[in-house]
């Protein structure tokens, strides 16, 4: 396939990298680590296609951008117990956990998958590959890197672009998008946040500010450390994450007393681990697998339904190791080490389908990892958070209509 534009040195070779992993075509894409394209999908399709179990009772469910989201509004801190989380956790920080703020927000019930994948690459398909910001953002995007996912390039399509498809999206589009950095989940959240583009001034601001990521020569990092005032879309906190898959306000009390609030050890509403294992299998003891965690098998999202966190979240426990908008703390590997100041990496949550993970133990509450904001493995992926959204202007307009309605009917009666 021929790309017209001029790139720079680490856009060519990222693009290069990715068209490359096309050319095994559909036998890479079923492999064990699921599908080995990185895609730049059909404008067309409509993301999060696919049905998802349903939410616990009482939990709010709303979609934005296609996204399946619930809204995780939490008890006032220090009530009902929500409480920080002793610890300490795996980079030794203690008193975590409660979300520092009081209003409510949003996080994706999955992870994000290949519908609305394909959509964000063809969007990048349609992006001048010459303009200075396409350049800039893409030079964060991995050099080289595999994103695994269920696309596949469109080698039909007469451009001007590049285009990619789902071949069965009925199956395809429930497929996790794993194996990007950091950085290039933050230029996704700011693809969000400006209304799903193809203008490639809009990867560069909105949640997070590109011209901010770099490396410093002693390896600390300048990226912007937290998401930008009014983001609509971003990288949850390791505080917002654990509060959406550990914690229930409707936990009972040591005591047995119901509705007391507090912290499950696992993300499956459950202080036991869930069973790893494939959809529809049973352990020795019969019971069900809950989790795809050190199976190294990518399932498809939601294909564990009774395993759910108190808020609905679904697979926080296997597929991906969920990148976080937290900075890790510095810490030391090994005991005669010191540990290094300064930023170096971003926190990691959530038990991937590897067993050799430090994560692949189904994630009880205390364990995370971190990386560098620039590094990618083939088990990193992520899951969104979101704002509050305020009302649309189609509802105002509808509720103005319906007041004018009432109104009219008022005087009507009245005369």
């Amino acid at each position: 396939m021929q790309i017209s534009g001029v790139f720079g040195a680490r856009a060519q070779s990222w693009v290069a990298g990715q068209l490359a992993c096309g050319v095994g075509e559909r036998a890479a894409t079923l492999s064990v680590v699921a599908i080995a394209t990185l895609a730049i999908a059909r404008s067309t399709a409509l993301a999060q296609t696919f049905p998802l179990p349903p939410a616990p009772a009482g939990v709010e469910v709303t979609r934005s951008e296609g996204i399946e989201f619930v809204t995780i509004n939490p008890p006032a801190i220090g009530t009902r117990g929500y409480n920080p989380i002793a610890g300490p956790g795996s980079d030794g920080r203690t008193n975590f956990g409660t979300v520092p703020h009081t209003q409510p927000y949003r996080i994706a019930r999955t992870e994000v998958t290949s519908d609305t994948w394909v959509d964000f690459y063809n969007a990048i398909g349609q992006m001048p590959f010459s303009d200075p910001a396409f350049v800039q953002a893409s030079s964060f995007f991995g050099s080289g890197g595999i994103i695994s996912w269920s696309g596949l390039q469109d080698r039909f399509f007469p451009g001007p672009g590049v285009r990619w498809y789902l071949p069965n999206p009925t199956t395809d589009s429930r497929v996790p998008v794993m194996g990007m950095n950091w950085r290039f989940g933050a230029i996704f959240c700011n693809w969000l946040h400006n209304g799903r583009t193809t203008n490639p001034q809009h990867l560069l601001s909105g949640a997070y500010d590109v011209s901010t990521f770099g490396t410093n020569p002693d390896g600390t990092f300048t990226d912007q450390l937290t998401r930008s005032p009014g983001a609509r879309f971003w990288l949850p906190s390791l505080d917002e994450w654990l509060t959406a898959a550990h914690y229930d306000p409707n936990r009972p009390g040591p005591d047995g007393t119901p509705n007391q609030g507090g912290w499950w050890q696992f993300p499956t509403s459950s202080d036991t681990a869930p069973v790893r294992g494939l959809p529809g299998t049973v352990n020795a003891l019969g019971q069900p697998a809950q989790s795809s965690a050190g199976t190294f098998i990518v399932t498809p999202a939601g294909s564990y339904p009774l395993a759910q966190s108190p808020w609905g979240l679904l697979d926080a426990s296997g597929n991906a190791e969920e990148w976080l908008e937290s900075v890790a703390l510095p810490i030391a590997v090994f005991p005669q080490e010191v540990p290094l100041p300064g930023a170096r990496g971003r926190l990691i949550d959530g038990a991937s389908i590897s067993g050799t993970s430090l994560l692949g133990n189904t994630d009880p509450l205390l364990v995370y990892i971190g990386s560098a904001p620039q590094n990618s493995t083939s088990l990193f992926g992520l899951r969104i958070a979101a704002a509050i959204p305020g009302p649309s202007t189609a509802a105002v307009f509808a509720a103005g209509l319906a007041g004018f309605a009432c109104r009219a009917r008022r005087r009507s009666l009245d005369r």
